[in-house]
């Protein structure tokens, strides 16, 4: 696998990046995007095209581990909930408190006559 930088042109093919964690793949000669401290590698076609289905066998293994701890997360959240409710409402409040501080100096407000006449309603 041969080494590039960010911003150099490159021909056709498969770049990885593994500090921007992408993987990019142009079809023409184009410019590698990123910084010149940014680093690419070549990769062969032949990789890809046997990582591929690993990846997606890691995917589709992993894939219930992940949905049993978001489920988890979920269910223990609402426990919480019920056994201290308190708990979660002063965090809240504590929030919107800070949300709803006056600001430390004074904004000045001037209302014209024309300003009051547009608030009137009219029946």
């Amino acid at each position: 696998m041969k080494r590039y930088q960010g911003k150099q042109t490159v021909q056709p093919g498969f770049y990885m990046s593994i500090a921007r964690k992408e993987l990019l793949n142009f079809e023409e000669t184009e410019r590698l995007p990123g910084t010149e401290q940014d680093i690419f590698y070549s990769v062969p076609v032949i990789l890809v095209l046997i990582a591929g289905p690993f990846i997606g066998l890691l995917y589709v293994m992993f894939l219930p581990f992940i949905s049993l701890a978001m489920v988890t997360t979920l269910l223990s959240k609402k426990i919480v909930y019920r056994i201290a409710p308190n708990y979660f409402r002063k965090t809240i409040t504590a929030t919107a408190e800070i949300s709803e501080a006056k600001p430390a100096i004074p904004v000045e407000t001037t209302n014209t006559k024309e300003d009051e006449s547009k608030d009137v309603l009219v029946a």
